[in-house]
């Protein structure tokens, strides 16, 4: 999941046989293999990395139906981290019709507390 909030202007560095080569710094601050970037809107996952770069595989579908198909190497790309899930994601998963909003949103606070320390960002759940 993302939040659609571009956290750092990347550069195209390659796209050569099916693997997309990026330049960044702040989206790879502790990257894993298999983790999910967004590429001017378009989630990837990241196959390798190094200090400054990462990589990922990507169709001829998915390049011909994006705007990675209107970008060359060198030209700057949008980037974002996924949204990391909650450690109670199966119970706030759950949550549904017979759950009261006050209660929903109790949940909520409580599960996203730590997010505002990590990211300096406050996540608030919808209205219903």
């Amino acid at each position: 999941m993302f939040t659609g909030i571009v956290e750092e202007l990347g550069r195209l560095e390659s796209l050569d046989n099916g693997r997309l080569r990026i330049g960044a710094t702040q989206v790879l601050v502790d990257v894993a293999i298999g983790e999910s970037i967004a590429v001017n809107g378009c989630c990837l996952t990241v196959v390798a990395f190094g200090d400054d770069w990462s990589e990922a595989d990507v169709s001829g579908e998915t390049i011909s139906r994006t705007s990675l198909s209107m970008v060359e190497p060198g030209d700057g790309i949008n980037l974002e981290r996924a949204v990391a899930a909650p450690r109670n994601w199966p119970q706030l998963a759950r949550w549904g019709s017979g759950t009261s909003t006050e209660t929903r949103r109790a949940m909520w606070a409580r599960s996203t507390s730590g997010m505002v320390a990590q990211t300096g960002t406050q996540v608030m759940p919808s209205r219903d």
